[in-house]
């Protein structure tokens, strides 16, 4: 990109729809500046937002900018390129996501199918994901006294290892995560045409050691889309942690 210099800085909102992006240009003390362009338009440019920023500073500055060249967003003001997209929603509502596949701890196979069970009367709508494996990997929060508490310590001789989890807690290691068997898996779905992943393990939120290595794992295969939960949306609830991870695993590759 040609050097420009200007004193206006600019703050860029855009939004990219299935048929058009539209994109606004804020000018502080100065005119705004609009540009509509199709969200797919693969004979001019690769990627709609991108093309209409480029319109954008090409118009404030009053200069050709070719396309492919690296865009100078120095007058933009820090952190104020926003995007929104209904692509997304579209995809969702549409059920026109990516193939995905949920890891989840052992004996968890159905939490997200059968939700938190409040509802009286009781519609549940068919999962996004359309393969589930439980993880065989188990972690505690904390030491367990009282064994009348807690029934995983009753089915188990005793934790392996204590770590101390991002929050500070002590975090004990029941049982380490089976890569092995991981490994299978992971490698069976791929050949299946699987591209998308939902890791979201117990725990996971103050102990992210095992979904870490469960993506180290989908890395070596080839998968390109891995949604951790503890980086989507680290909570210490199961059910909601897991519904943010499979959304984001499920859409993301509509989106990029």
């Amino acid at each position: 990109m040609p050097e420009v210099t200007n004193k206006k800085p600019l703050r860029i909102s855009i939004h990219r729809g299935g048929t058009f992006t539209d994109c606004i240009c804020k000018v502080i003390n100065g005119d705004d500046i609009i540009v509509k362009i199709l969200s797919v338009d693969p004979k001019n440019y690769a990627d709609a937002p991108t093309e209409a920023i480029r319109r954008v500073l090409e118009i404030h500055y009053k200069t050709s900018i070719p396309r492919g060249s690296e865009l100078d967003l120095k007058d933009v003001v820090k952190d104020w390129i926003r995007m929104g997209t209904t692509v997304a929603a579209n995809a969702l509502l549409e059920r026109k996501g990516e193939r995905t596949a949920l890891l989840v701890t052992e004996g968890f196979k159905d939490i997200l199918y059968i939700d938190n069970q409040f509802d009286l009367s009781i519609r549940r709508s068919k999962p996004l994901y359309l393969d589930v494996f439980e993880v065989k990997e188990r972690v505690i929060v904390g030491a367990c006294s009282d064994s009348n508490l807690c029934t995983v310590k009753l089915q188990s001789p005793g934790p392996v290892g204590s770590i101390v989890g991002t929050s500070g807690e002590i975090i004990e290691v029941l049982q380490p995560i089976d890569l092995a068997s991981t490994r299978v898996y992971l490698r069976d779905i791929y050949k299946k045409g699987f591209r998308s992943l939902a890791v979201c393990l117990m725990h996971s939120y103050i102990f992210p050691t095992h979904e870490l290595q469960i993506r180290e794992l989908a890395l070596e295969i080839g998968f390109k889309y891995i949604s951790l939960s503890h980086q989507t949306s680290p909570r210490p609830k199961l059910v909601p942690r897991g519904n943010s991870t499979v959304v984001d695993a499920y859409l993301t590759p509509n989106i990029e």
